[in-house]
């Protein structure tokens, strides 16, 4: 990963936060989680998970799309919720046929994840920006407010 294009482009970006928690605490739903990486270049906002599941097919790889975009899609909404922006959101697979590959995920993927098949739970309320917490000091750091 080192000499990709992609590690320069996250090197070279306005803004990178690494390993962000992030709470969701709604009415009937909470949720948890760690963003991997979120960068800002002149393009907006970018989520990228990285995964070392180790993948052999094209197969495997659209099963893992599948499953880690729903994930994805938590993420996106903590960050469009809270920043107020759309983030654009690929998966970092470090080893698929031995070698790493960028994928879109969730609404970014070109086969998209099916949004209706979300648990009632999630669909039935829209988040607000203070159900949100990301961190410790998210409340009072400036870059979230």
């Amino acid at each position: 990963f080192r000499d990709r294009d992609e590690r320069k482009d996250i090197e070279a970006a306005e803004k990178r936060w690494h390993e962000i928690p992030f709470s969701y605490a709604g009415r009937r739903l909470t949720e948890n989680g760690v963003i991997d990486l979120l960068v800002k270049d002149s393009e907006g906002y970018k989520i990228i998970d990285f995964k070392t599941d180790e993948l052999k097919s094209m197969e495997d790889l659209s099963s893992a799309v599948d499953k880690h975009g729903r994930q994805l899609e938590k993420y996106r909404r903590a960050v469009r919720t809270t920043l107020g922006e759309e983030p654009v959101c690929s998966i970092c697979f470090l080893d698929y046929q031995g070698k790493i590959r960028l994928q879109p995920a969730g609404k970014d993927a070109a086969a998209p994840v099916d949004e209706t098949d979300e648990t009632e739970e999630s669909s039935a309320e829209e988040p607000d920006r203070s159900d949100y917490f990301f961190g410790e000091n998210s409340r009072t750091d400036p870059r979230f407010s």
